[in-house]
């Protein structure tokens, strides 16, 4: 018996560490690295550009992700998830009601039919060419796009109720890549940015790490960028990106 528990011990002990080993924990990310993937984000890179002006436009930029104006912390990307997450879910359900041609809290296959009959189009464009829709062709437009909307259809009683009409918010908002793992690592500000390691990134944390980037391309140091120093920063970002993935974000890569 004693043996067998022995056994057992060790068996648990080498699960554990072969678990431990094959999932690694992510290295964080270098503040560097990500000013230089994420700079373009915060202004549309043009040439002869004052560095003064994309300094100003890189803080009304973070201003916008700080909403409590002290400091970026994880319960501003809370809320700016729950706010993005609350504007998709009304537009889903502001489509749905729209088709709800009697107003009886339910859309059936008939008002989406309707709707939809009027929504496509008498002309088709294949580049220059217009080439007119028959009957046959609108009427199978129609039919495809009335099924897709019938997909949620839960109960299946040929109607989509309001609370079906929020479950299918919730599943778009699954689906929709901004809020996808891959996404929201590259686009938050990592806590490398975080010197002090109170939590929050301050202004002055941020803009000393994207100081040294405009520095770093402004090589003729006149003030502004002109096509060679822009051309030289998208080389830059071409290869931080690709480092990001590779060193940084294994597993969520696209496939």
């Amino acid at each position: 018996m004693r043996f067998i528990l022995v056994s057992l011990s060790v068996l648990l002990v080498t699960l554990s560490s072969a678990n431990a080993q094959s999932s690694p924990k992510l290295a964080p990310i270098p503040a560097d690295k990500w000013i230089i993937s994420q700079l373009n984000t915060f202004y549309s890179m043009r040439a002869n550009t004052r560095l003064e002006d994309i300094r100003k436009k890189i803080e009304v930029g973070f201003r916008k992700k700080d909403l409590g104006e002290n400091g970026i912390s994880q319960q501003d990307y809370d809320i700016e998830d729950q706010i993005n997450q609350a504007r998709m879910r009304a537009k889903t359900i502001l489509r749905w009601a729209t088709n709800d041609l009697n107003g009886d809290g339910r859309v059936t296959r008939n008002e989406y039919s309707i709707m939809y009959s009027r929504k496509v189009p008498m002309v088709l464009r294949f580049g220059r060419e217009r080439v007119a829709t028959t009957p046959e062709q609108r009427a199978r437009l129609t039919e495809k796009s009335v099924s897709k909307e019938m997909q949620a259809d839960i109960d299946e009683d040929g109607a989509i109720s309001l609370q079906e009409a929020i479950a299918l918010s919730r599943t778009t908002i699954r689906n929709n890549y901004v809020f996808s793992p891959r996404y929201t690592t590259l686009r938050r500000i990592p806590p490398s940015f975080d010197k002090n390691q109170d939590g929050k990134i301050t202004l002055s944390e941020f803009t000393a790490v994207s100081d040294r980037l405009l520095k770093r391309l402004d090589t003729d140091r006149n003030g502004r960028l002109d096509r060679e120093e822009i051309k030289y920063y998208y080389q830059l970002r071409k290869r931080a990106s690709k480092a990001l993935l590779r060193d940084y974000l294994p597993g969520l890569l696209r496939k």
